[in-house]
């Protein structure tokens, strides 16, 4: 029996030195460059796409079957306008060649250098990236048959990459109905140890702008652990870590990052990021977001909170401005749809609230202004403005608002310092930039005071960044000319009960 397995082992062993031999003379003989009229047909028939290959090819066959393409061009279906989809400098790929008899693709290597990819919808909201595949996914997904198929193709057990790498390349996504589009440029991609339905690292980093140089731009580093399933086209990141920083043309740049969980469908067009920790300079959120339709015209949700920021940073960082000081609060859900930053502004829906504590107003001193306003009223001299105070102090902000289209509305502001209590309510258009709002400020010389002793309209308009702040004159002048009217009324009414008096005697 011993000799038996010998033998039986001796032809296969010799079985494989002549397998061996077959495909170093196939290789030695083989010049895949003759054939690349016949590869590119093949190509087209199989996808609709039209294939260009430019540069000369090469081959492995053993251990790994290996090809390697230089410039190759991978064109648009008929009905597309535009740059073809995908143009790759450098193209290669290894597979292992003996698992491939046991139904088994385990792919060692797949490199792509340099590629240009334009992802088009055109005026039929088609997209260039759909490939005429029908009749194979057909076959896929068959209920099984009693009979033999008469393919020979065998069937496919496992598919693995051991390592993915695609260098210094760009994608940009062009949607001609709604004339928008997108750009991801420098686009570095890692993945290690890929297999079907397990988790696996990978590594990104891009630029993405929206190809104006008046839109901000986002510099993006991106690292996950992931699992994907390739039959439902469904990806879970278990955890992720982004760090971004945000470009904006004649503002401060922006730090970004973000930890959390994401859950990709692709069939359904639904990303989901749940456990969100971010990090927007230096506010610090929690919360979650929701991103729907992205193929096409896409819809956004989200809802973050956030506990103890100092507001004179944040400010600064956004606007470069100084203007208050405090610990914010706030929560907020927001939604919106949209492929460019003018849609998703004029479409931002939502609503929220926000509390400021123990901080400074700056650029107005109200209690000065209030002051001011007293001694007009009762004709008294001005009094001397206190130097280097251009500031008002508070104990509390707090506001709820309502967002509907870019408009951003409410109507309980409330403002508490030492000696001034002030309500307010108004709009601040978040597309424009703009602001209307109106304060009725009232003054109080002592705490003990549960009646103000005078109360002062003050009017906000103009840009977010820049906003005009005066009291309201008109508004002044009628409350003056209403005590007025008032003083004279009662002062007549005492003088008319003398008369009557007088005459009754």
């Amino acid at each position: 029996m011993a000799k038996a397995f010998k033998v039986i082992g001796s032809i296969i062993a010799m079985l494989v030195i002549l397998f061996i031999i077959a495909i170093i003379i196939t290789a030695l003989m083989f010049n895949p460059n003759r054939y690349h009229q016949q590869i590119e047909q093949w190509v087209y028939h199989k996808t609709q796409h039209p294939l260009t290959i430019q540069g000369k090819m090469k081959w492995s066959y053993f251990p790994w079957i290996g090809i390697e393409i230089p410039k190759v061009t991978l064109g648009n279906p008929t009905g597309f306008k535009g740059p073809a989809l995908a143009n790759i400098q450098n193209l290669k790929i290894k597979v292992k060649l003996l698992p491939l008899f046991s139904g088994k693709v385990e792919i060692d290597d797949i490199g792509i250098q340099n590629a240009i990819i334009h992802l088009i919808i055109n005026q039929n909201y088609q997209p260039n990236w759909q490939f005429s595949i029908k009749a194979k996914t057909a076959q896929i997904n068959a209920a099984p048959s009693s009979k033999k198929s008469s393919s020979h193709l065998l069937p496919i057990h496992g598919f693995s990459i051991r390592n993915l790498t695609i260098e210094n390349s760009a994608i940009h996504f062009i949607n001609q109905p709604n004339n928008t589009a997108w750009n991801i440029l420098k686009f570095n991609f890692t993945i290690n140890n890929f297999d079907n339905n397990k988790e696996f690292p990978l590594l990104m980093a891009f630029n993405f702008d929206q190809g104006e140089s008046q839109h901000n731009a986002f510099q993006n580093q991106l690292s996950a652990h992931a699992t994907v399933n390739l039959l439902t086209q469904h990806v879970d990141v278990s955890e992720f870590a982004i760090n971004t920083v945000i470009l904006r043309p004649e503002l401060p740049k922006i730090p970004l990052s973000a930890k959390g969980k994401i859950s990709l469908d692709m069939h359904q067009e639904n990303l989901s990021l749940n456990k969100l920790a971010l990090t927007f300079a230096n506010m610090k959120l929690n919360g979650s977001a929701r991103l729907t339709h992205f193929l096409s015209v896409p819809h956004f949700q989200l809802n973050l909170a956030s506990e103890k920021t100092d507001i004179e940073n944040f400010v600064k960082t956004l606007q470069n401005k100084d203007y208050i000081t405090g610990t914010l609060t706030m929560k907020t859900t927001l939604t919106a749809q949209g492929a460019s930053t003018h849609q998703i502004e004029t479409s931002l829906t939502g609503n929220g609230s926000i509390a400021i504590d123990n901080g400074t107003v700056k650029g107005i001193d109200i209690e000065g202004l209030l002051q001011q306003a007293i001694a007009l009223i009762h004709k008294q001299p001005q009094p001397t403005p206190a130097q280097n105070k251009n500031e008002t102090p508070f104990f509390k902000i707090s506001a709820n608002y309502m967002i509907e289209n870019g408009i951003l509305r409410n109507n309980d502001l409330l403002f508490q310092g030492q000696k001034i209590r002030a309500n307010g309510m108004g709009s601040v258009d978040l597309v424009n930039n703009e602001i209307d709002y109106q304060l009725d400020a009232q003054y109080s010389q002592s705490q003990q005071n549960t009646e103000p002793d005078f109360s002062l309209p003050i009017l906000i308009t103009g840009k977010t960044n820049h906003p005009k702040i005066v009291p309201d004159f008109p508004a002044i002048a009628k409350k003056y000319l209403k005590q007025q009217i008032k003083d004279f009324i009662n002062n007549k009414s005492k003088d008319i009960g003398k008369t009557l008096e007088n005459l009754f005697r």
